[in-house]
């Protein structure tokens, strides 16, 4: 399982292949959601590879969630600042499932 590390700035969208290979049929896979133009791109891209995988049949999309509490907002500090200010990023999970063959 790998949680987070398919976004901006973490492994880039072709790692997406191998983690297929590697992973066994009838496992998922999910996806979140991050802010801001070059995350916007890179979710876009992301996008469209997962899309080409399901269309060669590697794996189906399951579903997609969407949550106001994806993940903790990492820029707050509980102890230091208001009540107000978001503590929780939102975001959608997207769940596929790996094929049999």
């Amino acid at each position: 399982m790998m949680v987070g590390g398919l976004g901006f700035g973490f492994a880039p969208i072709s790692v997406v292949r191998e983690l297929c290979l590697a992973t066994k049929p009838g496992s998922t896979a999910t996806e979140g959601d991050q802010t801001g133009r070059p995350a916007a791109e890179f979710r876009e891209d992301l996008w469209r590879e997962l899309q080409l995988m399901e269309e060669e049949g590697l794996w189906s999309r399951v579903g997609i969630r969407l949550t106001d509490r994806y993940r903790e907002n990492p820029h707050v500090n509980p102890e230091r600042d208001e009540d107000d200010v978001q503590h929780y990023i939102s975001g959608s999970v997207y769940l596929f499932k790996k094929s049999s063959n």
